[in-house]
């Protein structure tokens, strides 16, 4: 998509005008509840490292003697100490321009400008969704909460709220696997047609075609069946944090004894993100949860759970959480709404506790987070910058009559401490 040899005023003038964009980062973040309130560095380099202290970990009772022969081996010399060595992922996209190559005057450029500016933001807003759909994503970023079912180009979900992010114009791939390993099958689809409900049913479903401009059926070397459905450009199987590390990759299901990011898991539960057992939850209400979990928190030794102050939950259940608080008699929890975003404030043993809804985060699952602890490092301090390519933001496809930009995401994601964020259930 090289810039043609003699670039037009139009051409110039939105490179210009682009160059000029002050906002790209305001309307990124304001998109998303979880996303504005987390904290951006700037930071260089492949990688990036961000020490912790695992609390009370070495013991101090017993035998002298024998406790230094075990603390001096190799796998536990540092054990108080472990740094994250996080890579940092690369998320491109690609936004297109309708390319009008006449004389402007100023009131035309001015209103043109205007209305650009407008178009980008919504784009980065959107980048900005997506960035959030990989984060609160399974490992391997595959959509929705499952597999789908493929029958003649119609990819079907149990649930409805799985294709709540899937529009005509995404190209999908898919696998037989979930993105941890294995390879994709058949060639990309395009998403035609989406309907997020399906009359009489709590399924969803989209239709793609073997082209951008073909009829619905299944692309070339993709049989019916069942699948995994990636977004394409999300699916790395030798890689499949490479794109960004997943929250649930950190805060797995039940604690994990693999390896991440250097930290060895299997020394310490805690290296999996706080988790409160089943059997104590059982039950019990989504409001009742929430506060039981965190008053177990506060109780677990070597754990301070005081900076423990947000609750992200599914907006379906977000809101049976507000009806449950605001029915209850005499108690009126707070209500604040920021950025357009609503909140709850509700009282638990840290204080006062915010329960965020944000559309990304899966069904069947609250994850409690420390905000101060949460960052994404990228090397510009932003959530994206334009490619410059040959001395330009703006690149004229060759064959269409539009301008192309292309926006690149380097993000790493860091937990600094594990032990300060936990995940539970709110089905059990």
């Amino acid at each position: 998509m090289a810039a043609p040899a003699t670039p037009t005023f139009q051409l110039n003038w939105l490179n210009i005008w682009y160059k000029r964009l002050d906002r790209v980062h305001n309307a990124s973040i304001k998109a998303s509840p979880v996303l504005n309130r987390m904290r951006f560095e700037k930071s260089g380099g492949e990688a990036v490292a961000q020490p912790f202290t695992l609390n009370a970990y070495r013991g101090d009772s017993g035998n002298f003697a024998a406790a230094q022969t075990i603390s001096s081996q190799a796998e536990f010399r540092n054990s108080a100490k472990y740094r994250w060595q996080v890579p940092v992922g690369t998320y491109v996209g690609s936004v297109t321009i309708e390319h009008r190559d006449i004389a402007l005057s100023k009131t035309d450029r001015d209103a043109a400008a205007r209305a650009l500016q407008n178009e980008t933001d919504q784009v980065f807003k959107q980048r900005a969704s997506n960035i959030m759909r990989l984060w609160f994503g399974p490992l391997g970023s595959y959509i929705g909460s499952t597999t789908a079912t493929v029958a003649s180009g119609v990819v079907t979900f149990a649930n409805r709220m799985d294709v709540a992010d899937v529009f005509p114009g995404d190209v999908v791939s898919f696998s037989a696997t979930d993105g941890t390993s294995g390879s994709v099958v058949g060639s990309p689809g395009y998403v035609v047609k989406t309907e997020s409900e399906i009359t009489g049913s709590a399924a969803g479903r989209f239709s793609v075609s073997a082209s951008s401009n073909g009829s619905v059926g299944n692309p070339a070397g993709l049989v019916d069946g069942t699948y995994y459905v990636f977004k394409y450009g999300n699916f790395d199987s030798a890689s499949p944090t490479s794109k960004i590390t997943p929250l649930q990759a950190y805060l797995p299901a039940t604690p994990s004894t693999s390896d991440l990011h250097n930290v060895k898991r299997s020394q310490h539960t805690l290296l999996s993100g706080l988790r409160v057992p089943d059997s104590v939850m059982a039950g019990r209400t989504i409001g009742s949860k929430i506060k039981l979990f965190i008053a177990n928190a506060q109780n677990l030794a070597g754990v301070d759970a005081s900076e423990l102050k947000t609750v992200v939950l599914n907006p379906i259940e977000w809101q049976e959480a507000e009806e449950e608080f605001s029915s209850t008699v005499n108690r009126a929890e707070k209500s604040k709404v920021e950025d357009g975003f609503s909140s709850i404030v509700v009282n638990t043993a840290n204080g006062e506790t915010t329960l965020l809804a944000d559309p990304h985060c899966p069904a069947g699952v609250m994850f409690f987070l420390s905000m101060s602890q949460l960052c994404f490092h990228t090397p510009t301090g932003t959530i994206a910058q334009w490619a410059d390519e040959e001395g330009s933001i703006i690149r004229r496809k060759e064959t269409e009559l539009v301008y192309e930009m292309t926006p690149v995401s380097y993000i790493a994601s860091v937990m600094q401490a594990p032990y300060a964020h936990g995940r539970q259930s709110t089905t059990i």
